[in-house]
């Protein structure tokens, strides 16, 4: 009984091992793919694109795995909202900030001390009496629109924000399930990486910067 039993647990552990191997294979196999026909496999198989994405965090170069990421939620190489967002999306400012850009924080409209608004958006808005300050920004998106960041009386007159305030699981529920899984994935990655001290700093830097990129261009990312 117990050489049955040693037997089914190398057998179990062989099959783990099998599977790890299968799995990076296949990962190899579907990076080779054009991109388009790598998604349309993904999709036949539930569970595969949240791993397939995880994996692609830690076995590819930092560029290499923000370009599949931002294909696999945008479904194109540029950041951009998920399909359906685009009518939200024009309420809100959302401009990235390069170091150095002038930005401004105000402790009366701002929802807490890192939220800021571009200086576009600070000139085409009334802050007369607010308690505010210019800085030069590290990096960030701008804020002006965004109801859960900024108050609406502090918006500019070229961002009048999105005509509804969505909770997490609205936003969640609008996502198709493969945009979901991948989202769950890019998360998982990222998060990864920025904990592997075997990742260089300029790769954690340029990841760090890629997801601000995605979440300026979409109220969906940002959640």
């Amino acid at each position: 009984k117990n050489t049955q039993l040693t037997q089914q647990a190398g057998q179990q552990a062989g099959a783990r091992t099998a599977m790890a191997v299968i799995d990076a294979g296949l990962v190899s196999h579907l990076c080779t793919l054009p991109k388009a026909e790598a998604v349309a496999a993904l999709k036949l198989q539930s569970g595969l694109p949240e791993q397939f994405v995880v994996a692609l965090w830690s076995s590819l170069p930092i560029g290499d795995a923000i370009e599949w990421s931002t294909f696999l939620l945008c479904g194109s190489t540029t950041p951009c909202a998920p399909v359906g967002e685009g009518a939200q999306r024009r309420g809100v400012c959302g401009m990235v900030w390069r170091a150095g850009d002038t930005v401004y924080h105000c402790r009366t409209c701002g929802m807490d001390p890192s939220c800021a608004i571009c200086a576009e958006c600070f000139g085409s808005s009334d802050h007369e009496g607010h308690d505010y300050w210019m800085f030069s920004s590290g990096g960030g998106c701008c804020d002006c629109g965004d109801a859960e960041a900024w108050r609406p009386e502090g918006f500019c007159r070229h961002h009048s924000g999105v005509e509804t305030a969505a909770s997490d699981a609205e936003v969640l529920a609008r996502l198709q399930p493969f945009t979901l899984a991948c989202t769950e994935g890019v998360l998982t990655g990222w998060a990864r990486l920025m904990l592997d001290r075997r990742r260089t700093l300029a790769d954690q830097t340029r990841a760090v910067q890629w997801l601000t990129e995605l979440a300026a261009c979409s109220l969906t990312w940002r959640r």
